[in-house]
């Protein structure tokens, strides 16, 4: 998952390669994560825009498409919903002497 972060993998495709069936890997992730694999995978994508927020000086919208965003409104929306506040307004809290090194 953690490499497929551009081009996120299906559920369909992410049991089969570990060779078992779908329901069989949503039961592991509800167990070992407590979340659904999408969900896990979408905060994956997040935490790494996140990153890349207080270290790159990429567009918003060149971060949302490079985490597999396909519209910065939807990246917008994701980023809002997991942490809160839109993506810029948190690049500028990140990179604030308040802000830095701050990463849950």
């Amino acid at each position: 998952m953690e490499q497929n972060l551009e081009e996120p993998l299906s559920i369909q495709y992410l049991a089969k390669k570990e060779g078992v069936g779908k329901r069989r890997l949503l039961g592991l992730f509800r167990s070992y994560f407590n979340e659904t694999p999408s969900s896990y995978y979408m905060g994956l994508r997040l935490f790494h825009a996140r990153g890349l927020l207080a270290s790159t000086s990429m567009s918003a919208a060149s971060i949302g498409n490079a985490c597999g965003f396909s519209s910065p409104a939807w990246f917008s929306r994701a980023y809002v919903k997991r942490y809160g506040i839109p993506p810029i307004q948190h690049r500028k809290l990140l990179l604030s002497p308040q802000g830095a090194g701050q990463f849950d």
